[in-house]
């Protein structure tokens, strides 16, 4: 029986031999539109800002929003942006594109959007990589994505983590 040679399947390379038109394909980070590859390395780096599975004609897809793809990234999620920083982009190519947190909230590594701090605490720094709020201080309290603590005043007080503060009892000022 005839069996003629077919074009190798696009996102795939076929050295001699080859028994099927898939039976390699570009390694992850990689794709290929052609059809006619014999080595990986004629398979295309995957462009910055996207991701490549393996095994494409075309990249897999952008960035997943809380991260950035460098060249030759291989997942939607393999570079988080640092904790302190965040993004809603999916086209992001390094960390330093990563946006930093806002005051009032905090973003943990991977953040897509800052998260507000919760009543009790605070965020007064943006360029901090602590991806957490700061305990509002004893005689202050801090309503939810408080950016600094309010001092409670004469006649009150509070505990450390206070979101609200108490009134002097009879006989304590």
């Amino acid at each position: 029986a005839d069996n003629p040679p077919s074009d190798c399947a696009q996102g795939h390379f076929c050295p001699e031999g080859t028994e099927f038109t898939t039976q390699y394909p570009c390694a992850a980070g990689t794709f290929s539109a052609a059809t006619n590859l014999i080595a990986q390395s004629g398979c295309t780096a995957c462009p910055a800002g996207q991701h490549c599975v393996g095994g494409g004609s075309t990249p897999s897809g952008l960035c997943a929003a809380g991260h950035w793809c460098s060249l030759e990234t291989t997942h939607a999620t393999q570079h988080p942006c640092p904790a302190g920083t965040y993004t809603a982009a999916t086209d992001l190519v390094r960390a330093e594109d990563c946006d930093p947190c806002t005051t009032g909230h905090f973003c943990e590594e991977g953040a897509a959007a800052p998260a507000p701090c919760s009543a009790g605490s605070y965020q007064d720094d943006t360029e901090s990589s602590h991806p957490s709020c700061k305990v509002c201080p004893a005689g202050s309290f801090c309503t939810a994505a408080s950016v600094t603590p309010t001092e409670c005043g004469a006649g009150y007080f509070s505990a450390a983590g206070a979101f609200e503060c108490s009134q002097c009892p009879a006989g304590y000022y």
